[in-house]
């Protein structure tokens, strides 16, 4: 009867062994493998009956041998009894690595000598991959510039990041357990509680005044989202907020401005129609060329300056460059000054934002080199907020008129009106992760290079865009084809595409073929974004056919170096037949050829 129970202990311990989702397993004095579980299987993919006599050494990955043979020794050596969360690196069947936790003990007899250990291995590849995750996205709200703070469903602060402290002038000890109402100022409860009722109904955003550890009170936007349990009960709130001081500030300016511009109604009804008729007109466009033409003509008709033009910051290059001119010549839309020459009062200008006015650049010890061709002549900063965009350039080189500081006042409007219609109209294109293939790269191309790809229809050069995208890369596109088209041939689901067009549509994102800063800026700042990035550019020969060969040159050049200076790959598709053949060889010369 003893022994019949002793069977069916046995029998119902080895059942459980074989059920159990981790594996089981016991090695003899020399680390070979007498007994394991089915679990194995599941792991490692190899059979109970293939590992039975191997060595542990065979499921190791050989980084982890070391440690699992001391570990081993110190168990059959009795210097230990059991050996708990020892991670070690196991290798499949099929040669994967997965991530293994052990447990194992010594078993000896009665007489204290080893017979066998015994252990447990539980795959926990996954929760290391998601701890992992976790640490580089709890990296990433720790490095972040706005402040982050996490409340429990009552209010209270369990999570504060760095940008949060600094912005409040507490430590994480001290606010962690506060009531989150703390670091809001007035009537803080009331405003909490609206914020509290909202979130449960929804995201809630605004406008709050803040209050620091010292007392120091602050605009700041602010939002909130509330996080739900399976059961839809808002758990936790998460605020994300950044201090608008500088952007009430700016506010607060244009107010003061527009009070001015009110005052100055009857003594210059023509400037300020002209002023308003600008506003209007930028509204109507997002185009940067078009932008130029009307902020300069409205400063030469409305302010009664001579000629007018306006010059915009190429960080990338170190640059001033001009973008926009009227009255003055073509020849100085390919003027650029250095910005680290304080020599010409522009870069004072920038460097100093705040208007630089000379009344006689013979005599002004600020100007050491000329580029404005009057001995008159003022530069204003066109500024967002506390970032210097560029500057605008006015003079009355032929009427002689003096320029008074109300004059220069109202220049301040058109570069406030310029700053406005640029952070409208500069798109920041996301880098999006398309669907990816398991299928080998079509295409093997070389990082930091320009293709020039040779066909009649850009077919070639569409498939090595959608192959890459669809194997690492980020994508943009910018596009004569109708990007809704070239969507749907190429699969493309996410990657950002741009229609390259004079019409403007609001169901399609468009982009001018004129507007050769606008098409800078895209690509650059997008290569900024996605590292590697591919890039497709189609319709080189209308871009010519819209500016003229040389401008064109120097856009695709620029991009070049853009493309040179990062981890991403430009195409661009060309019809050889499409363009004169000394234009052609040009481009050749100037790129990597692939034909078709």
């Amino acid at each position: 009867e003893k022994t019949q129970e002793l069977q069916t202990s046995e029998m119902r311990y080895r059942t459980l062994i074989d059920n159990v989702p981790d594996v089981v397993y016991s090695l003899d004095s020399t680390g070979h493998f007498i007994e394991v579980n089915p679990a194995v299987t599941q792991m490692l993919g190899y059979s109970r009956d293939e590992l039975l006599g191997e060595h542990f050494a065979k499921v190791l990955h050989p980084d982890a041998v070391g440690k699992a043979s001391q570990s081993f020794g110190e168990l059959v050596k009795g210097k230990r009894d059991r050996t708990i969360g020892l991670q070690l690196d196991v290798v499949t069947k099929k040669g994967n690595i997965k991530i293994g936790e052990l447990n194992a003990r010594a078993i000896y007899d009665k007489k204290g000598h080893f017979l066998r250990t015994e252990g447990i291995v539980r795959d926990i590849t996954e929760r290391k991959r998601q701890e992992e995750q976790l640490k580089f996205l709890a990296g990433v709200v720790e490095n972040v510039m706005e402040a982050v703070v996490i409340a429990d469903g009552e209010g209270v602060i369990t999570y504060v990041n760095p940008t949060a402290c600094s912005a409040f002038g507490y430590t994480k000890e001290e606010l962690q357990g506060e009531v989150a109402s703390i670091l809001i100022s007035g009537n803080s409860q009331v405003i909490f509680q609206e914020i509290l009722e909202s979130v449960y109904e929804g995201d809630w955003e605004g406008e709050v005044l803040a209050i620091t550890k010292s007392g120091r009170k602050f605009p700041l936007w602010l939002r909130t989202s509330g996080l739900r349990d399976e059961q839809g009960e808002v758990t936790a709130f998460v605020t994300v907020s950044r201090d608008i001081t500088e952007q009430k500030a700016a506010e607060e300016k244009l107010q003061r401005y527009a009070l001015l511009l009110e005052m100055k109604v009857r003594e210059k009804t023509k400037g300020t129609e002209t002023l308003l008729k600008t506003s209007y007109a930028l509204r109507s466009t997002s185009n940067w060329k078009e932008g130029m033409e009307i902020i300069t003509k409205g400063i030469v008709e409305g302010l009664g300056f001579d000629r007018a033009a306006v010059f915009f910051v190429n960080e990338h290059e170190g640059i001033l460059e001009c973008k926009g001119q009227l009255n003055i010549s073509e020849k100085f839309l390919r003027v650029t000054v250095s910005l680290t020459d304080d020599r010409y009062a522009a870069v004072r200008c920038v460097n100093e934002k705040r208007p630089v006015l000379v009344k006689d650049s013979s005599t002004d010890s600020r100007v050491k080199a000329h580029l404005e061709e009057a001995k008159e002549f003022v530069w204003v900063p066109i500024l967002f907020q506390s970032e210097v965009l560029g500057a605008i350039l006015a003079d009355r080189k032929r009427s002689l008129n003096p320029i008074e500081t109300e004059d220069v006042d109202m220049l301040e409007l058109y570069a406030n009106q310029i700053a406005e219609f640029i952070e409208r109209t500069r798109l920041v294109v996301e880098p999006e992760e398309e669907k990816q293939v398991s299928t080998p790269l079509k295409y093997d191309v070389e990082l930091r290079e320009v293709y020039l790809i040779e066909e009649e229809r850009p077919e070639k050069a569409y498939d090595m865009f959608a192959d890459l995208v669809k194997h690492g890369f980020r994508g943009f596109g910018i596009c004569r084809t109708h990007p809704g088209k070239v969507r749907e041939k190429y699969g493309l689901e996410k990657t950002p595409v741009m229609w390259l067009s004079e019409i403007e549509r609001r169901q399609v994102e468009q982009v001018g073929p004129q507007d050769i800063p606008k098409l800078v800026y895209l690509v650059s700042e997008f290569i900024k974004r996605a590292q590697p990035a591919v890039v497709i550019v189609e319709g080189v020969e209308y871009l010519v056919v819209q500016n003229d060969f040389r401008t064109v040159l120097k856009l695709l050049n620029t991009l070049s170096d853009y493309v040179a200076t990062s981890e991403s790959v430009l195409l661009l598709p060309v019809n050889p037949h499409a363009l004169p053949e000394h234009q052609y060889v040009m481009l050749k010369r100037a790129f990597r050829v692939v034909s078709e």
